[in-house]
């Protein structure tokens, strides 16, 4: 390989931590591919493999994603190498790949908190708009045609956004809970919704109920849900108090319907 073609290439060796290998599978298990040719990646064999080598342009790692600029092109020892290892979900990581070389990736209620996460990680501010813009159109839009985040997703990612995020993506969720408050109330999962994360989805200016027994409906739902008040940060008979106060509350602000 020429000189001039090290310097610009280096190959990314992406190793899922989660995988795998299955003893009735090739003993060869890992594929080399180049971020060039993402048009025509099959996904479906590369994810299949435990191991993938990716040939990427150093130039467009170094620009699109400060880790990779801080790696590459800083002191660090790996920025004169021409091989990088990474450990990461192998899925995220190239559907990250693809976003930094400007190619559309889908979004879902189960995708969106590890691209997001791998955003973060590798400093991919163009990927981190991405999510952001289709977190935010969902818990603003009342367009029943757009995807649902399900509730499970939802509580993953409020939790992660609190630790991680500041508190663009909590509130985010928060809105989103609370526009949906109807259709959740009855999910299997909203007995696990974080007492905070109730709290204020009740207080939101746009929690949607047909009525004030909706709301109350909801709340006794969640308090009935069996070990979810040991978790509580206060007694039991304090929580509920604090979340009925919030249906008298409710009483003197407009409900949405």
């Amino acid at each position: 390989m020429a000189l001039s073609s090290l310097v610009e290439f280096v190959i990314l060796v992406v190793k899922n931590p989660c995988y795998q290998q299955d003893d009735a599978s090739s003993s060869i298990q890992e594929i080399s591919i180049s971020a060039s040719e993402i048009a025509s990646w099959d996904m479906s064999e590369i994810l299949s493999y435990g191991s993938v080598k990716v040939r990427a342009h150093r130039t467009r790692l170094i620009q699109e994603s400060s880790y990779f600029h801080g790696l590459l092109s800083g002191s660090f020892s790996e920025s004169g190498l021409d091989h990088i290892s990474v450990e990461w979900n192998l899925e995220s990581f190239l559907n990250l790949l693809m976003c930094l070389y400007g190619y559309d990736i889908e979004i879902t209620s189960s995708s969106f908190l590890p691209l997001f996460e791998s955003a973060l990680y590798f400093g991919v501010e163009k990927l981190l708009s991405i999510c952001k813009n289709w977190l935010s159109v969902l818990a603003s839009s009342n367009d029943n045609a757009l995807p649902k985040v399900e509730l499970s997703d939802l509580i993953q990612i409020w939790s992660f956004g609190l630790e991680h995020a500041g508190e663009f993506v909590p509130d985010l969720c928060v809105a989103y809970l609370a526009k949906n408050f109807m259709l959740v109330k009855s999910d299997k999962y909203f007995g696990n919704v974080p007492y905070e994360l109730l709290m204020w989805c009740v207080k939101h200016p746009h929690l949607t109920v047909h009525s004030e027994m909706d709301l109350v409906d909801g709340l006794l739902i969640w308090l009935d849900a069996g070990g979810r008040l040991s978790d509580l940060p206060e007694s039991s008979q304090d929580n509920t108090i604090n979340l009925m106060e919030q249906v008298t509350f409710r009483r003197s602000a407009p409900m949405h319907r």
